[in-house]
């Protein structure tokens, strides 16, 4: 799930005011995500056999490859286009109910007004509000955790504190908290969409980018620890999650 994430890299690519103004339309599959900010919209999506509908105030996130028709009388909004780093797990749409819309427009439209008035260094100020309405969206989806089954909760701290002991397996973890493994992947599923051994691996890795973007040690090291003992499994791995080697983790960052 896209907001279970703890960290991301977002590359922003334009801030429009969009309203659309035919009662019909499509978007093909694009190869860049997107975040809105309903102004004003009476709006639905098809996409992927599911109809998904759009109020006003509500934030919608389209991520890369989601195609999708749109029907509305009414549908303004701000938009902004951006590549995210990874990308996102599914390409389903996702509406964010609840925030505060007080709180989250002004962010939008001074994203807007950086990127149409494109002073000197706008494009910094800009992607900072892009990180900024991330990091609001993140503050609503904060209670999530403590709202899941405690087992999984318990999981997830446990992940956090032993990721870099080798011995930390979905066996060591069901273990401590006297379940079986095929129960607590059941929760996983439930909860979070995904095995508990690709969440701790998904843990691990973002760590181990942090830790090269750190630049102190070599990949080897970093690889122990984040709890491989194969420098070549943590590589593999790694280019499997993020799309590149770990050896082009700098490499990476520069194109951001």
């Amino acid at each position: 799930m896209l907001f279970e994430r703890e960290s991301m890299d977002l590359r922003l690519l334009d801030v429009i005011y969009w309203q659309e103004e035919t009662p019909e339309s499509r978007t093909k599959h694009r190869k860049f995500d997107a975040l809105s900010l309903r102004l004003e919209s009476d709006a639905s999506f098809d996409t992927g056999g599911i109809t998904v509908k759009m109020r006003n105030h509500d934030l919608a996130f389209v991520p890369s490859g989601c195609g999708y028709t749109r029907h509305c009388t009414v549908d303004k909004m701000i938009v902004i286009h951006f590549i995210m780093d990874p990308p996102a797990p599914d390409t389903k749409v996702q509406v964010i109910r609840g925030l505060d819309y007080d709180t989250v427009y002004p962010l939008f439209r001074k994203a807007l007004t950086e990127w149409t008035e494109k002073k000197p260094g706008y494009y910094y100020r800009a992607t900072s509000l892009l990180y900024r309405i991330f990091g609001e969206i993140y503050r609503k989806f904060e209670p999530q955790e403590t709202s899941m089954k405690s087992l999984v909760v318990r999981a997830i701290s446990l992940m956090k504190v032993e990721l870099r002991d080798p011995a930390c397996s979905v066996g060591w973890i069901a273990k401590r908290l006297n379940v079986s493994e095929a129960y607590l992947r059941r929760l996983f599923h439930q909860e979070l969409g995904q095995s508990p051994k690709q969440y701790l691996t998904g843990l691990r890795l973002q760590r181990a980018r942090d830790l090269l973007n750190a630049g102190y040690d070599p990949i080897s090291v970093i690889s122990e620890k984040v709890g491989f003992t194969d420098p070549k499994n943590f590589a593999t791995a790694y280019k499997k999650y993020f799309g590149y080697p770990p050896s082009a983790q700098s490499y990476a960052r520069t194109e951001f």
